[in-house]
């Protein structure tokens, strides 16, 4: 038995321990973020893209009613070259196949995917894919007729193969309940009206008809500014380079959102080039009711907190870079001056941005748990 003289010690020790692995602790997990990493090799210039050649839709599902819309629009865009790899990702569930099943055209192909995820969709439709440019879209949306013509123009442009994605305009289907015009008028998919080039390359080194330089105060790290999933497109051999969508992110997976932004910032890092055209116009279903647009907004703010955390944890210059940028990050965060959390910025109810709010505190946790606890169903 110990004695009051050896417990008293035990209770003025322990506070001290306690301090010192935290600070041990943190002093490592600093010199891990800090450490020198070997910069993966930059992406090369990619063929010139000429008139004609076939650009790959791939669309993951898991068979909402919504898809049949979304097919009929990709298979009746102007551009002459087009093929529609649908990957469903419940086949099982025999919805796709119910969906689809009026569908008779040579350009569209249906593969499974068994395993949960739209990264992972993404990634097994590209495998299938033929064109020297793959674009994306869901099954919420319907590009305008004329979208994939406005991607080619970029790419057609493009005389020295710095463009390696081309992402566009997402614009709202319908804007009838109080949900989706929340939506809508809180721009979150809203990139503006002039054509911006997304690189770190040097000044010349982008031809200036392609755009206008973007400039954002946490480029490239956030990579919201470049585009979203729902409306982008890749060369597909700078696709492959880039070993495509992180499978443990995304929709499906445990921090429901952040994929596309992650290989944005991925392939800019690599000294890749990104260009948003306005002229290339997806419309999107938003969600009509609450409960979907609250799960939404979460996995907006879960989403984005577990790539920053990625940075964080891959360390080397880029994490470095960042941390620079924290004091910026949170003021604009926690009090910004034009954005949906403003004053006098379009409404939206406050249980919306506190959920979005509490998905960016929920996000590096749920990193960690998508990195660390295998799913049933994955080979990861």
């Amino acid at each position: 038995m110990l004695d009051h003289t050896t417990n008293g010690d035990l209770r003025r020790r322990t506070p001290r321990r306690i301090g010192a692995a935290l600070l041990a602790m943190t002093l490592a997990g600093t010199g891990y973020v800090l450490a020198p990493r070997r910069s993966p090799a930059p992406l090369g210039a990619g063929d010139r893209f000429g008139d004609g050649d076939v650009i790959t839709v791939v669309v993951g599902t898991v068979g909402r009613p919504s898809l049949l819309g979304t097919v009929h629009a990709v298979l009746g865009q102007s551009y002459p070259a087009v093929e529609l790899v649908v990957v469903d990702n419940a086949p099982t569930s025999g919805r796709v196949e119910d969906a689809l099943k009026s569908i008779d055209d040579p350009r569209c192909i249906v593969v499974p995917e068994p395993r949960r995820g739209v990264s992972r969709a993404r990634n097994t439709g590209v495998r299938h894919a033929s064109g020297r440019v793959v674009a994306f879209t869901d099954d919420d949306a319907e590009p305008d007729r004329h979208w994939l013509a406005a991607l080619a123009d970029v790419y057609s442009a493009d005389r020295d193969g710095v463009v390696v994605g081309v992402t566009g305009r997402v614009v709202g289907l319908a804007v009838e309940t109080d949900q989706q015009r929340w939506f809508e008028e809180s721009g979150l998919f809203e990139k503006g009206a002039r054509r911006t080039v997304w690189t770190l390359a040097s000044t010349g080194a982008v031809p200036d008809e392609l755009g206008e330089r973007g400039t954002a105060a946490l480029f490239p790290y956030t990579a919201g500014e470049m585009g979203s999933g729902n409306n982008m497109s890749f060369r597909k051999r700078a696709f492959e380079s880039l070993a495509g969508f992180d499978e443990r992110i995304g929709p499906g997976t445990p921090t429901k959102g952040g994929e596309d932004l992650e290989l944005f910032r991925r392939a800019v890092l690599r000294g890749g080039t990104i260009v948003y055209s306005p002229t290339a116009v997806v419309g999107h279903h938003h969600r009509a009711d609450h409960a979907a647009l609250r799960q939404q907004m979460f996995g907006y703010g879960s989403g984005m907190a577990a790539i920053v955390t990625k940075l964080f944890l891959d360390g080397g210059v880029p994490a470095r870079a960042l941390l620079g940028r924290l004091p910026t990050a949170f003021r604009m965060l926690l009090a910004p001056e034009e954005n949906r959390f403003a004053v006098g910025a379009p409404p939206m109810p406050r249980d919306l941005k506190l959920i979005e709010l509490f998905g960016y505190l929920c996000g590096p946790f749920l990193y960690v748990k998508a990195i660390t606890v295998r799913r049933p169903g994955t080979n990861s």
